[in-house]
């Protein structure tokens, strides 16, 4: 440990306002915390701090948390020696450590900013400090700040990007008692690859593809023809939380549809019929299975061709089987009950020949 002599010769000084960030930034899913985290924690604490002296900060961090709780090896193995002064490996949190403040906060006492005060109903307040670090922001006056991505404002409220991902997943936020808006902050999604449609295709449907290769393979073919607004590529499983970027597109290449072409199997068909609910609700806008793609498919790859699923087999619930078009619904399910599966690279462009055809179907649709 930090001796009593040490900790007399120890002329360096924080304040406690930075010992509580250095605190607050120290991962709580951790028990004994490794050194290389005690530098990242120096590092959200103190931003500003110059190398030339920081092993002299962070002795004097670990010894503000000492006095909180924290405990140090005994060991002289277990301390850094390569330099001066002498830093421990690491640092271990005590129950002590992890209750001391939030046993002694009692935050019906506390005055919160008018949009926290739903915070003073409970005798207990897990996640105290960060609670403490969103009502300083409300306070400091950013009730009207401009709305950000959540990542941008997680970093200036906490000092830390990632923090508020997690925190916005607290029970005070399911329970909708607080809204991110209220943060003024939204949730980025992850960006989509697109291709907008050639002069003539505006207002048509936007198409999304499932996998790489039929989107590189549609997008090329829509060159031509601008049978859609714009192709847009999924990315799998992706989809379902990236479905968000679609709102960013119709900016740019306004749609009234969307169509959606992958795989024939259980996996490629769930994967558009949970975005179609998502995004009905969120954005008013329709998300179909494309008929005609898939009629395609079928008469390109006769039944001798279907594929075996070897994976876990899987049976169409109602629901879905009710958002399937009627004519593709029978076709789908004897893919998917025969325990086979089509992939969607069974459609090349050279299969889209009749583009005349194509186009009346559409137009007709």
């Amino acid at each position: 440990m930090l001796n009593s002599k040490n900790r007399l010769k120890q002329k360096m000084k924080v304040p406690k306002t930075v010992i509580d960030r250095f605190e607050q930034a120290l991962p709580l899913d951790k028990h004994r915390i490794p050194i290389a985290l005690l530098w990242d924690a120096m590092a959200k604490a103190l931003p500003e701090q110059i190398a030339g002296d920081s092993r002299q900060t962070l002795q004097a961090l670990i010894a503000g948390i000492e006095l909180r709780g924290f405990s140090l090896p005994k060991s002289k193995n277990a301390y850094d020696q390569t330099a001066k002064p002498p830093l421990p490996k690491w640092i271990q949190r005590s129950e002590t450590a992890n209750h001391h403040k939030q046993s002694t906060f009692d935050p019906k006492t506390y005055l919160w900013a008018r949009e926290l005060t739903f915070l003073a109903e409970g005798r207990r307040l897990p996640h105290y400090q960060h609670w403490l670090m969103v009502d300083n922001w409300l306070k400091s006056g950013e009730r009207n700040a401009p709305i950000v991505p959540v990542r941008e404002r997680s970093f200036e409220i906490f000092n830390d990007e990632k923090l508020l991902d997690d925190f916005s997943t607290t029970q005070a936020f399911k329970q909708g008692k607080i809204e991110l808006s209220v943060l003024r902050c939204v949730i980025t999604p992850e960006p989509l690859a697109w291709e907008k449609g050639a002069s003539g295709s505006e207002s048509k449907p936007c198409l999304v593809i499932e996998n790489s290769a039929t989107w590189r393979t549609l997008s090329l073919w829509n060159r031509d023809n601008r049978a859609y607004s714009s192709v847009v590529y999924g990315g799998g499983n992706k989809f379902s939380q990236t479905w968000q970027g679609l709102e960013w597109v119709r900016e740019v290449a306004p749609f009234d549809v969307i169509h959606y072409f992958g795989d024939v199997d259980y996996d490629g068909l769930m994967i558009p019929f949970r975005a179609a609910r998502r995004i009905s609700e969120s954005l008013d806008i329709p998300l179909i299975l494309d008929i005609e793609l898939y009629q395609i498919l079928r008469r390109t790859i006769p039944k001798k061709r279907w594929c075996k699923n070897k994976g876990s087999q899987r049976t169409i619930n109602d629901e879905l089987l009710n958002w399937l078009p009627n004519n593709l619904r029978d076709w789908l399910v004897e893919v998917i009950a025969s325990h086979f599966r089509i992939p969607q690279e069974g459609l090349q462009r050279k299969d889209i020949t009749n583009k005349m055809a194509f186009n009346f179907y559409r137009a007709i649709l």
